[in-house]
């Protein structure tokens, strides 16, 4: 039987050094390690009910510090931190069911021809000065799809860039999401979040941004052809929108009003379409008799 203070190696180490602290344990992930795991999938998960119970209190993180990824990668992190720093990637990144999620100062490079896009799916996300930009060197001439999701409870941007420049979508769901001197910039910009806090930042797309936010304390330079705030499209293509409870019910009751006005518009028409449409009757059904009286 293995001794308890052989459990933490035992149980976390076959992906680099473990060091264990009073209150946690931390995984330090190998380059070698990551070389040799062909497949690109990591099992990088925390501690469950089963352990020793001198472990449960204990939080687990995974540090991943200048690492290459040279393909898809895939980790499962469940009841678990994970840090990224310095690292590469040269594929798509999906992070599941993570705990935390720290992205800082890393790369990534995608090309046209393969399937591209960085999921992170946890309670809290931080990106702290990261741009999520494609640094391939022939982006410029296979203008790579690239689609990106942010799903947590928290999400948290700071000095940041999140870019897919040519093609695909930016989706970012949580109940609280804080934006801080960064940008956002896609073709497509989806946000879905109960409270929203920016400061410095803008959000910019060539076709669409669309925000769903249920407190209504939406802040942000935004710039795109189509912005939809709350099921209501607004006029302005570029602006400061300060939204609160009240302009949001203002927006509302406008839209509504708008629908009104375009429902009697249409009702107007049909009813003009149906007038036309029975004269007509009523003049291709008259008999016509023509009289014609002779001079004597």
């Amino acid at each position: 039987m293995l001794k308890k203070n052989k459990y933490p190696k035992f149980l976390f180490g076959k992906y680099g050094k473990v060091v264990e602290e009073d209150d946690k344990i931390i995984v330090y992930i190998s380059q070698g390690k990551v070389y040799k795991n062909k497949y690109g999938i990591f099992v990088c998960e925390g501690i469950n009910d089963s352990l020793d119970e001198e472990l449960l209190d204990k939080t687990i993180y995974y540090v991943f510090d200048n690492i290459y990824f040279d393909g898809n990668t895939t980790i499962y992190g469940k009841n678990a931190n994970h840090i990224f720093k310095e690292c590469k990637f040269n594929g798509y990144l999906e992070i599941k069911d993570s705990d935390s999620i720290t992205m800082e100062n890393n790369k990534y490079m995608f090309f046209s021809f393969n399937n591209n896009y960085i999921e992170l799916n946890a309670n809290n996300i931080t990106i702290k000065n990261n741009d999520f930009i494609n640094a391939s060197f022939a982006k410029k001439y296979d203008e790579p799809k690239v689609n990106i999701f942010l799903l947590g409870n928290k999400v948290n941007i700071e000095k940041s860039n999140i870019c897919t420049e040519y093609a695909g979508n930016i989706n970012i769901m949580s109940q609280k999401l804080l934006i801080n001197n960064s940008t956002i910039n896609g073709p497509n910009v989806y946000i879905n979040a109960d409270n929203i806090l920016t400061k410095k930042s803008i959000i910019v797309s060539s076709s669409t941004i669309e925000i769903k936010n249920k407190n209504c304390d939406f802040r942000s330079a935004v710039r795109a052809p189509k912005v939809i705030y709350n099921g209501v499209k607004l006029n302005s293509q570029s602006e400061i929108l300060e939204i609160d409870k009240q302009k949001s019910e203002l927006l509302k009751a406008r839209m509504e009003l708008i629908n009104k006005l375009h429902t009697i518009k249409d009702r107007c028409l049909e009813e003009n379409r149906q007038t036309v449409i029975e004269v007509e009757e009523r003049l291709n059904n008259k008999k016509i008799c023509k009289i014609l009286k002779i001079d004597k």
